[in-house]
């Protein structure tokens, strides 16, 4: 689609900025669109697109697109646009997007536009009238670089706005913020607001209170279901899967469990369908299982992307039940660990990747990112979790083999909560960790660590 660009400047050194870097953007939206361009230029900025026409439109459009006292650049495609046109008796000269979002921006402003608009947008606006630049997308990519007292800069593309070699400098380029528009004043004032994003779609709508959580039986998983129903009162669906572990018949019987004392639905997957996914020591018997500490500290039982896999699954079974939510067992623990999917930057990149990967927005609830294990039994120990019909081992044998790196974290948090391990080990543990003693823990600050 369209590349749109546009920059304002606050002062002199703003102004030498956005001169210079005019070409790149102009450069950088022409990759975008060959089927027409243009810029226009005000006192202190300027604002253009190039752009690349949908099969369904007419190619007779200016760019920028001029009406009253407003001028605007778009990229997207708008799906109600016909139904906009006969609600608010636009005159649209032909079948472009763009005429009817500038008229009704000039009749209802820019927060209650993006409001009416079903579709995908990045908008920018300037108006002659007030001297503001309006910027405005829901998903759409759009990039800027805001230097505070100097200038802001806005491109459909990211390279052009990189000047700068120091990755962390203050005009470095940021993703513009899904569902915002925001206002520019000729003074550098910013003001922002939140839109609400419309669909057409079959799935449903989804629902706050419904949450799908994502269990292998263990402690950490079991407990965040607990805590999305019984905490943050959800309707919780549990999710199981089996991706050929050695341990999936004993992990099945424990989340069965838990969904029974829970009394909620309880869904199976069957990821083996996808052939052996071997290189793991929890998928292959012929790898040796690293035991104790050396299991606990690396990432000798790394499985190929175990936990994309199955969030991306529950996130379209979720979308599908129209439930927001989604639990799964990921903690403060784990990111000592050196599992890149354990550590909590996973789940915001993730939940950017959901407000594209799913059209309503499913959202991972991490609500256990702020406690370590210890902390979450004694959470759990208040919920009255039966931690006796957990399953945490590597292995699936009839009792749990008390070394695996699994075991011997479960076992050394509950010395430190304080409380017993009703489960029997097939052996001693592998590694005694030094100062193991009793911690005390205040419940109410750990619920309000929650997430």
């Amino acid at each position: 689609m369209c590349g749109i660009f546009a920059a304002i400047s606050f002062n002199k050194e703003g102004a030498q900025c956005i001169k210079a870097m005019k070409p790149l953007l102009i450069a950088g939206a022409q990759k975008r669109g060959r089927d027409g361009d243009g810029i226009y230029e005000f006192s202190n900025g300027y604002i253009g697109a190039s752009r690349a026409q949908p099969l369904p439109e007419d190619s007779n459009i200016d760019i920028p697109l001029y009406y009253k006292n407003l001028y605007m650049a778009f990229n997207g495609t708008i799906s109600n646009d016909k139904e906009l046109n006969e609600k608010w008796n636009l005159s649209v000269p032909n079948e472009v997007d763009t005429h009817t979002i500038i008229q009704l921006w000039d009749i209802l402003g820019g927060k209650a536009t993006c409001n009416e608009l079903v579709g995908g947008y990045a908008i920018a606006v300037y108006d002659e009238h007030w001297k503001t630049l309006h910027v405005a997308k829901n998903f759409k990519t759009l990039w800027y670089s805001y230097y505070p007292g100097s200038c802001f800069l806005l491109s459909s593309e990211k390279e052009p706005l990189i000047v700068r070699e120091n990755l962390f400098s203050i005009g470095y380029p940021q993703r513009f913020p899904t569902n915002t528009t925001i206002k520019i004043s000729s003074s550098g004032k910013i003001t922002e607001e939140k839109t609400t994003r419309k669909y057409w779609s079959y799935t449903p709508d989804l629902d706050d209170n419904k949450a799908v959580a994502v269990v292998s039986g263990g402690i950490d998983s079991i407990t965040a279901a607990y805590i999305g129903k019984y905490i943050f009162k959800h309707d919780v669906t549990m999710m199981h899967f089996n991706y050929g572990q050695l341990s999936a018949i004993k992990e099945e019987e424990a989340v069965s469990c838990a969904a029974y004392n829970l009394n909620v639905p309880y869904e199976r997957v069957d990821l083996t369908r996808l052939g052996e996914w071997g290189s793991s020591p929890l998928t292959d018997p012929s790898i040796p299982l690293p035991l104790g500490k050396q299991s606990a500290e690396s990432t000798l039982c790394w499985t190929p992307g175990r936990n994309m896999l199955m969030l991306a699954y529950a996130a379209a079974y979720a979308e599908a039940k129209g439930a927001k939510w989604l639990y799964f067992g990921n903690n403060l623990e784990e990111e000592a660990t050196g599992y890149s999917d354990n550590d909590l930057d996973f789940v915001h990149l993730y939940n950017q990747l959901l407000e594209y990967g799913t059209l309503k927005g499913v959202q991972i609830r991490r609500v256990l990112a702020r406690l370590m294990k210890p902390e979450i039994i004694r959470v759990g120990n208040e919920l009255s979790i039966d931690y006796s019909l957990t399953w945490s081992c590597d292995l699936g044998g009839d009792k749990p083999c008390g070394r695996c790196g699994c075991c011997t974290t479960r076992r050394h948090a509950f010395m430190v909560a304080g409380l017993p391990d009703e489960q029997t080990y097939e052996n001693p543990l592998q590694d005694n960790y030094v100062g193991i003693e009793p911690k005390h823990y205040v419940i109410k600050q750990l619920i309000d660590l929650l997430e």
